[in-house]
């Protein structure tokens, strides 16, 4: 309610990319899914422990469309890579 930073979590070298942050209920468990340009990283949205990242690389920084969970499946994709 303050805008006080409670946690930190991620570091990138490149470029942070545009997706919006989402949260999904997965595995019995409540995650925060962000895409950045070299992966997609699901985080505890309490502590911001990462739970689990996938290395996805992308051309241009273009983390654009949104993820969306279907069941227990992620979808992403871009333009320039594909889902």
């Amino acid at each position: 309610m303050t805008g006080k930073e409670i946690w930190r979590a991620l570091t990138s070298e490149s470029d942070i990319g545009v997706a919006q942050p989402i949260i999904i209920d997965a595995g019995g468990t409540r995650q925060l899914i962000i895409w950045y340009p070299g992966a997609v990283a699901s985080l505890d949205p309490v502590t911001g422990k990462i739970l689990w990242q996938q290395p996805y690389k992308v051309g241009g920084s273009m983390t654009v469309a949104l993820p969306v969970q279907h069941g227990s499946e992620l979808f992403l994709t871009t333009f320039y890579d594909g889902p």
